[in-house]
Parts: C-alpha cells; sequence; structure tokens
C-alpha cells in the first residue's frame, strides 16, 4: 500500500489541469473531501463543494475522461456505448422470473458515469413518489414541494424554436436557472404525429399529457431529454468541464476505490476517513485522506459493494468471505427495485424509421454530417421522442387481495417508450419498425447487490429480480395487451403499420404473453435502493434522512442506491435532485432543520465561504 506523498504538491503546480491521468501526477494525499464516483452525482457534489476556494476535494473515477467519445456525444448513438469500453459491463445473476436467464447491465464508467451513456430521458417522478419518500425518512425535506428549489439549481431548460407556444411541454414548470441542458425534439419521425392522433381517438385510456413533470406523471406526452443543441448534456459537461480552473478541484482517472476505512473512533462510533485505490486488479493500493468527509457516489451497485468490501454490512454475510466486520448494517446490498422492460415491435411501411440511419452507411453518413454541421437531424434526439404513463384500475382483478404498488394516483403503473425502429438487439435486415418498450413502473419485486468474492475487481453479484412477483409479470401482460389495444384501436396506424413482428405475434393469450415476457424482458437500467435511507431513529436502512451512513461517521452516500423504491420516473434527475439538495453538517455544530437543504448550507455548516 503506498500513501501518496503530499510533497508532490511542490513537483506539480496546483493550477494544473484538474484531471490527471496517472496517479504519479496527483498532487497530495489529504483532501477536505474524497468524492469516490465521478459519475451523475458525484461531480455535481465536487463542483458544488469547490465552490469555495479554501476547500480541497478529490474525485475518483474509476473509468476515463468522456472527452473525445463521439458516441457519448451524439443522442441517437448511445446505445452503441453498452457493452463498450465506457461500460462496467455488469451481467445479472440468473434471473428467476426471466427463466433463469442472465442479462447485461450497462453502467457509464467514464466521467459523467451513467448519464454520459444513458438515453437522457429527463423525468422528476411523481408527487407521490416524492412525498412517499418524506414520510419514508420522516423528513419533510424530501418531499415534491421542498425538492423544487433544487430542480431550479439543476435544469436549464432550452425552448425549441419557435418557442412562441409549444404544446409539447408546460413552461411553467422548467426553469432556466441550472447546468443540466434540457429540451424537446427537433426532429420529428413519421410515427409521432400518429402516437398524438391516438390520444385524440383513445382519450379515455390514453389522454393526452402537455408536461410529464409536474407532478403528475400520467398520460402521453413528448419526451424531454438532457439535450442541449442536438447534443448530450451529462454530469461532466454540466458540473466538469467549465470548472477545470479550479485548482481546488482534482479528478483522478483510472482509480477504483476498494476500500474505505477508520483510523480513529468517537464515542465507539468509528471516523472513517481513508479511502483505498488501485487503477488495476494487481497494481498496488494507494490511500488518500479525507479530513471531512468521504461521499460515496459510486452508484447503486459499486457503493453497496464498497461498503461491503469494508466491512460495512450483515456480519453473517462477510464472514465466509474472511471480511472483519467493522460496522453491523444488515440492509447493505438488500432491497434493489428496478424496472422490468419488454419490447413490442410491429414492421412499418415507412422509409424513414432509424433503420433507414443506422443500417444504411450512406445514410448514416449523410445523418452525421447533418449532425456535425448543424447538430440537427435524426442523430440530434434520443431514441424515445415520446412516451406515456399510464395506471391500471385498481379494481382490475390483478389487485384482488393487494395494494396499489405504485406511490399514489399520480404515478404509474406501466409506461410505454415510443420508438421510430427496432429494440431489443440488431434489427433484422430489409424491414423497418415500430416498437413499444413497455416497462413496469411501480415492481413489487426486490433484489440484491452482494459480493461475489473479497476482491474489489471481481464484479457484483447483481440480482434486480426481474418479474420476481406475480403482480409485476401480471401488470406487465396489462400492460403488453395496453400496447396492442394503442395501436389497433386507433385509425391513426391505418396504412403505417404492417403487422406485429416475431414472437410478440404469436402471444396472443395472457399465458403466451407472460412467457413471452419472460422470454424478453430486461430493464431500463433504474436499479436503485441498494443502501436506502431511513428515519433517523429507525435500525432498517442503510443512511439516515441526510444521507449520513448510520453507525459511523464522515461516511455519506449520494447516489441512487440511497432512494427507498424506484420512482415513476427515468432515474437520472432524481439522483441529480439528491446530488444538488444535499447538505453536510459540521461535526461539531446541531444538525441544521431537514428542510433547509441545499449547496449554500454546506458552506454554512463547515463555516466556509
Amino acid at each position: 500500500m503506498q500513501l501518496l506523498g503530499a510533497t508532490l504538491l511542490a513537483v506539480i503546480p496546483a493550477a494544473l489541469a484538474v484531471v490527471y491521468d496517472d496517479v504519479s501526477q496527483l498532487p497530495s494525499s489529504i483532501y477536505d473531501f474524497v468524492v469516490i464516483g465521478g459519475g451523475t452525482s458525484g461531480l455535481v457534489v465536487a463542483n458544488r463543494l469547490t465552490e469555495d476556494a479554501n476547500v480541497t476535494v478529490l474525485v475518483l473515477e474509476a473509468g476515463v475522461t468522456n472527452h473525445g467519445v463521439l458516441d457519448s456525444e451524439i443522442p441517437l448513438l448511445a446505445p452503441a456505448l453498452w457493452g463498450s469500453q465506457y461500460d462496467w459491463n455488469y451481467t445479472t445473476t440468473p434471473q428467476p422470473g426471466l427463466d433463469d436467464r442472465e442479462i447485461p447491465y450497462f453502467r457509464g464508467k467514464l466521467l459523467g458515469g451513467s448519464s454520459s451513456i444513458n438515453l437522457m430521458v429527463y423525468t422528476r417522478g411523481s408527487d407521490n413518489d416524492w412525498d412517499n419518500y418524506s414520510a419514508i425518512t420522516g423528513d419533510s425535506g424530501w418531499s415534491w414541494d421542498s425538492i423544487q428549489p433544487w430542480i431550479r439549481k439543476n435544469e436549464l431548460f432550452i425552448p425549441p424554436t419557435p418557442s412562441v407556444f409549444d404544446p409539447r411541454y408546460d413552461p411553467l414548470v422548467h426553469h432556466q436557472n441550472g447546468l443540466v441542458d434540457v429540451s424537446v425534439t427537433n426532429y420529428f419521425w413519421p410515427s409521432a404525429p400518429r402516437v398524438i392522433k391516438t390520444t385524440i381517438e383513445q382519450p379515455l385510456q390514453f389522454p393526452y399529457r402537455l408536461d410529464a413533470n409536474d407532478g403528475n406523471v400520467l398520460g402521453v406526452g413528448w419526451a424531454q431529454a438532457t439535450i442541449g443543441n442536438g447534443t448530450r448534456s451529462s454530469a461532466a459537461t454540466a458540473y466538469l468541464d467549465g470548472f477545470t480552473t479550479r485548482s481546488n478541484l482534482h479528478v483522478m482517472l483510472h482509480a477504483q476505490a476498494t476500500k474505505v476505512s477508520a483510523s480513529s473512533a468517537q464515542d465507539g462510533i468509528p471516523v472513517f476517513d481513508t479511502v483505498e485505490f488501485a487503477t488495476n486488479a494487481t497494481g498496488p493500493r494507494y490511500t488518500v485522506v479525507a479530513t471531512k468527509e468521504i461521499i460515496l457516489a459510486a452508484g447503486t451497485f459499486n457503493t453497496a459493494q464498497l461498503l461491503l468490501l469494508s466491512g460495512i454490512g450483515d456480519p453473517q454475510v462477510l464472514a465466509p468471505l474472511n471480511i472483519t466486520s467493522v460496522v453491523n448494517l444488515p440492509d447493505v446490498g438488500k432491497g434493489l427495485s428496478d424496472h422490468p422492460l419488454v419490447p413490442a415491435s410491429w414492421t412499418v411501411n415507412s422509409n424513414r424509421t432509424f433503420e433507414t440511419f443506422l443500417g444504411n452507411s450512406t445514410n448514416f453518413a449523410a445523418a452525421l454530417a447533418q449532425w456535425e454541421a448543424t447538430r440537427t437531424g435524426p442523430f440530434s434526439f434520443t431514441l424515445p421522442d415520446m412516451y406515456a404513463w399510464e395506471r391500471i384500475p385498481l379494481n382490475d382483478s390483478i389487485f384482488q387481495g393487494a395494494s396499489d404498488p405504485s406511490s399514489g394516483p399520480h404515478s404509474a403503473h406501466y409506461e410505454f417508450l415510443f420508438a421510430s425502429g427496432f429494440v431489443g438487439g440488431a434489427a433484422p435486415s430489409g424491414l423497418n419498425f415500430f416498437t413499444i418498450d413497455v416497462g413496469v413502473i411501480s415492481p413489487t419485486a426486490r433484489g440484491t447487490v452482494s459480493l461475489r468474492s473479497s476482491d474489489p475487481f471481481d464484479p457484483p453479484l447483481i440480482n434486480p429480480n426481474i418479474l420476481g412477483t406475480d403482480l409485476d409479470a401480471q401488470i406487465m401482460v396489462k400492460a403488453l395487451k395496453a400496447a396492442r389495444r394503442f395501436v389497433e384501436n386507433s385509425p391513426a396506424w391505418n396504412g403505417y403499420i404492417i403487422a406485429e413482428f416475431g414472437a410478440f405475434a404469436n402471444a396472443t393469450t395472457d399465458a403466451e404473453l407472460l412467457q413471452y415476457s419472460r422470454e424478453n424482458a430486461g430493464t431500463i437500467f433504474h436499479a436503485v435502493g441498494s443502501c436506502q435511507m431511513t428515519a433517523s431513529n429507525s435500525s432498517s436502512g442503510c443512511v439516515d434522512p441526510d444521507l449520513k451512513v448510520k453507525g459511523t461517521k464522515g461516511l455519506r452516500i449520494i447516489d441512487g442506491s440511497v432512494l427507498p423504491f424506484v420512482p415513476s420516473a427515468h432515474t437520472q434527475v432524481p439522483i441529480y435532485i439528491i446530488a444538488v439538495s444535499f447538505h453536510i453538517d459540521n461535526v461539531d455544530q446541531p444538525s441544521i432543520s431537514l428542510q433547509e437543504r441545499g449547496s449554500s448550507l454546506i458552506k454554512n455548516d463547515w463555516n466556509l465561504a
């Protein structure tokens, strides 16, 4: 193990670029804060803390830079990053609900984390979701009304042109105060007007929704995405690229945290202040010290893995791996929830779908040239240009003997993601497609994150338990039948839809639709909840409402792992909200009112400018 020498400060000027490629370049081994993970939440935290020039922050990022990764910049090409060097390339354990299939699980391994490889959909969740987080934690600061300032602090909405009036969003619920670009599409696929016309032809089941970000997600509407000027806006582009002149913000690439440890204790409680990391499995271990706090922002899988590797978890689970128990916290890695996803595809009578551009080299080159010249065209927006959030009536037979699995009447049971192309693998040649990706949005199944071994470079065991309960499976069947009705019961699709495609066409009964789901389901990659926040006086969970790890000092988690359940949302925005709204209390001062959150309080708590 090597402790990086602070004497390097005399060799490397503080004004050197903030991002370091080699550990020998790192100027110091002692920082006020060490942030583990340079992703969606980690870079937000690092940015806000270093607004005070007297605070030093080190970000440890296991991956590489996002610069020069063209597929990350071009919205429609994001799936090309999945399974690449910019991905952790995780695979789940065999899933009982999927006939024991193992499915790939994509997570970003570069600056910006998953915000640099995801599909960029911008959704905040429902007011019911956040009010339930507030109720579970006993903290009114997590309520829908209380998080509104942090939404404003994050979002930079870019109205489309012309923008006198655009019936695709509600300007009253959007803001231009933040750093992350948000927009609606300026490129229209031929399926879009048909989706809109369906809301007119079937208004009772599929009503039009002006804006799903106003607290009530229900209905069919236009997708908003973290895209500005036809280009991805990630945590890296928004919270790091414009701040590289800050000499107090250092980012170490190729630095995978392997352990956190405590060098002292206060009143019998371990004070965590040391982070061990390595550049690869066989290389030396280095350590850095955080004089104030270690902030875990490694994501739902890696944060839980790191806690367990550090002896924070269930002692009975750690003992067989010869990991010494440091903090008895049995719920680490438990309570994982995620959104199952099943594609339903139709062949269409159209010469303008994703296949037109992605499957033809001439068309691809033309679309790429247009994007490079003007940031417009088919590559300028993400693949769900529209979505729908829907509920199943609570008097439906599937809910007999079961409570509503959603967080309330403004939350969805299932979602449609509309795509003008084939989704779920390589598109069959010579055909064009329309796909509705169907997701279960209020799953009852819960999964786990656990250790495969005590080797930090051994991937964790990831079990999202997809379609792991009968109710989740029945909701998926109901949702697939609703997707059929969406197309079959509207004249809007006449002359456009040719036929259902593949195994979906042969699944006509509920039993066949269930089997189709088990054979084709994956995930939308929205796993949360492996280190859940609970009330400060609760013995369950992993963190208090202020996101401090229970039974520790100097250790806090700020990422999606703390959410008690997966919201009615694509999860990047809820994770941004967590990161923007957190506060850090000075250990020598009483806690601040839980309703008073935000980056300005960090400075007050630590007597910072």
